[in-house]
């Protein structure tokens, strides 16, 4: 959009990115590059299965953004986006969907029980080239335990991860 500055009207220029869900996005000013988190919960070309990605686009100086990559936001609803401090690195949360899926134990001998299964809740630490693009993760932080701080909350939903002012530490909300 393009922003009237004296009226603070926005008019519409174009779209980028058909089909992606747009949930969380990081503007990397040193580099010009935007990183968007696409919300979906099912990957791959056939949108099968659980997952959601990370995506960067090299901002020019028109305000044209091209696509420099995209990776796997190893979670499903990836729920926020950041560089850390050195600008290393890009931390990515992952909420999770609020759906479970049933899954089946036991025997003939009729010890059967229905479990309920959650998306994995994770935060991801992946490089960042020179120019923006990312790299595969150095790390997966998998949050299993506790299930939330809301009552009735069944499983971990971070929703942001903040750098500490030294950035020698993170902080995921949940």
């Amino acid at each position: 959009c393009e922003r009237d500055r004296a009226t603070g009207a926005l008019t519409p220029i174009r779209s980028l990115l058909p089909g992606v869900s747009v949930g969380a996005m990081h503007l990397d000013e040193r580099r010009r590059v935007l990183y968007v988190t696409d919300e979906d919960t099912r990957h791959g070309a056939d949108r099968q299965g659980a997952g959601g990605s990370v995506i960067a686009l090299a901002v020019h100086d028109d305000g044209a953004l091209v696509e420099i990559g995209r990776r796997p936001s190893y979670g499903s609803l990836p729920s926020y986006v950041a560089v850390d401090p050195t600008g290393g690195f890009l931390l990515v949360t992952n909420h999770t969907a609020s759906a479970p899926v049933a899954r089946l134990a036991g025997s003939r001998a009729g010890d059967y029980r229905m479990t309920l299964a959650y998306d994995t809740a994770t935060t991801v630490l992946f490089p960042l080239g020179g120019d923006g693009g990312i790299g595969e993760p150095l790390d997966v932080l998998v949050h299993d335990a506790p299930a939330g701080p809301r009552p009735g909350q069944t499983h971990p939903r971070p929703h942001c991860v903040v750098a500490s002012p030294s950035g020698a530490f993170f902080v995921v909300c949940d």
